[in-house]
């Protein structure tokens, strides 16, 4: 009798269980074939024993990935880099249902917090990627889960600052949630003494220690890391804040004034997979859009029959979101730290929704997500093949020219030994533009030619793929204009689709 009312009590945890892993082996089934370029990036910087500014925890972590996963090539390090994203991505929702629950008070509302958030397009495309986002979207969810707790307890104010530190380690925009930890931990300390009973003697101005122990232990994390990053790296003091602004890699936003507009966008295709206008038809990208800002509406058309805690909201949303404003506001991954506590706040206003609303909302969002924004790219295997046979040709002793930004980058890493390779993109926004990054290839490429050591150019000619182009466009220089950037080599056919070779420029 007492093991069956033990399965009774256990059986709600069971399937909520079964759900969450059934839920990540299909996000794990439709990762993306491709590796993106902050990804591929990352796997390239492993054996060069760095760091990564404004992600100063993720390549030890790599490093540690790789230590204990037996590998040949970077290639093989995909899949453990998946499923620790993976694995954060699910305990972030474990963490959000718990913390919906306790502030409350109903189990709905935490699957309907889990709901939205882990069917959000940009949390789902977060989930399996080689990035930082899972990880520290973990740790962001973990300190609003402290913070959460702090209403009842000032014992996890501590927790709270330890874990948006060590959030702040994974990605530098985080440490803007130094201003709702003073808020939150604040009021709640300040709810707490208005319902202790009064203490005699004369009032006194108290101190919000609870505040204190949070930014402080916040900070303590950071400056300690920071310290270990800079004497790791061997930086002078003065150059630490150049360092840490290099984690943009130079490359501009083009929005300008529109950016508020972008901004809108990009809060709409974080819920629901909206393509660029360059990866697919105007059409289909209007539709999507009208569709994403259709499911906002719904999931917001409730809100004022609900107490909303907009002071917690606000004061944990808006500084991430004017921050998203002035950097690529149409990347989903600017959003993805607000719509924890998006979830988190305005679930019982999607409790309020009549139930065939709810089930529109979510089953628009998890088909248009799962089966428009992750199955296509399950399925796009061309830039690895691509990628492979051009590995078939060229060697450790190669230098590979290319734009950068598309599946050129992908080449080397199924190579026991990485030619040397310029992604000339990459290199226009560390070296500080593009007429010193351009001489400077120059320079590699004659070097290496003189050498005799063979040299190749990925992508001369790419009327498909964008990508690379197009932000060197924003330097003023054309896809034509990259092409006679080789005209003095005499490019030839280099034995593979993609792929040309150079010859020593005619005295």
């Amino acid at each position: 009798m007492r093991a069956r009312d033990t399965l009774r009590v256990m059986a709600p945890s069971l399937r909520a269980g079964g759900i969450l892993l059934a839920y990540g082996a299909l996000l794990l089934l439709l990762a993306p074939a491709e590796i993106n370029g902050d990804g591929v990036g990352y796997l390239r910087q492993i054996p060069q024993h760095t760091l990564a500014p404004g992600h100063l925890a993720y390549l030890p972590l790599l490093r540690l990935l790789a230590h204990v996963w037996p590998h040949g090539a970077l290639l093989d390090l995909v899949l453990p880099a998946r499923l620790l994203s993976l694995a954060c991505a699910l305990t972030s929702l474990v963490l959000l249902y718990d913390s919906a629950h306790r502030l409350h008070g109903q189990r709905q509302h935490g699957m309907l917090a889990v709901a939205l958030l882990g069917l959000s397009h940009c949390f789902i495309r977060s989930s399996v990627e080689v990035e930082v986002y899972a990880i520290s979207t973990l740790l962001a969810t973990g300190a609003l889960w402290a913070l959460t707790r702090s209403r009842r307890s000032l014992r996890w104010a501590l927790p709270a600052g330890l874990l948006a530190g060590t959030a702040v380690l994974l990605h530098l925009t985080l440490t803007l949630l130094a201003l709702p930890l003073i808020l939150l931990l604040a009021r709640s300390e300040c709810s707490a003494r208005r319902g202790r009973p009064p203490r005699e003697g004369p009032r006194r101005l108290a101190l919000p220690r609870a505040a204190l122990a949070g930014i402080g232990a916040m900070a303590l994390v950071i400056v300690l890391a920071l310290g270990a990053s800079l004497a790791h790296r061997g930086l002078p003091a003065g150059e630490v804040w150049g360092w840490l602004r290099s984690a943009d890699h130079g490359i501009p936003d083009p929005h300008g004034w529109l950016a508020p507009l972008v901004a809108l966008w990009g809060i709409a295709r974080s819920l629901v997979h909206v393509p660029y206008p360059y990866e697919s038809s105007m059409t289909l990208v209007l539709t999507l859009t009208l569709l994403a800002a259709s499911c906002w509406i719904v999931a917001l058309s409730r809100i004022h029959r609900v107490r909303i805690d907009w002071f917690a909201l606000l004061s944990w949303s808006l500084p991430l979101a004017l921050f998203a404003i002035t950097f690529f506001p149409s990347d989903t991954e600017r959003w993805l730290f607000v719509l924890p506590a998006v979830a988190l706040y305005l679930a019982p206003a999607l409790r309020c929704l009549p139930c065939w609303r709810l089930a529109v909302l979510l089953s628009t969002m998890a088909a248009v997500n799962l089966g428009l924004g992750q199955a296509p790219a399950a399925f796009r295997r061309r830039p690895l093949q691509r990628a492979r046979a051009v590995e078939q040709i060229v060697s450790s002793r190669s230098l590979v020219v290319s734009p950068g930004h598309g599946w050129d980058e992908l080449v080397g890493l199924g190579m026991a030994r990485e030619p040397e390779r310029y992604p000339l993109i990459y290199h226009v926004g560390a070296d500080g533009g593009l007429q010193r990054a351009a001489a400077q290839m120059h320079r590699r490429i004659c070097a290496a030619l003189a050498a005799g050591r063979p040299v190749f150019v990925v992508r001369l000619e790419d009327s498909v793929d964008p990508r690379g182009f197009k932000e060197l466009a924003w330097f003023g220089l054309s896809r034509r204009g990259f092409a006679e950037l080789f005209r003095r080599y005499r490019p030839g056919a280099g034995g593979a689709a993609g792929l040309w070779q150079l010859e020593r420029p005619a005295p």
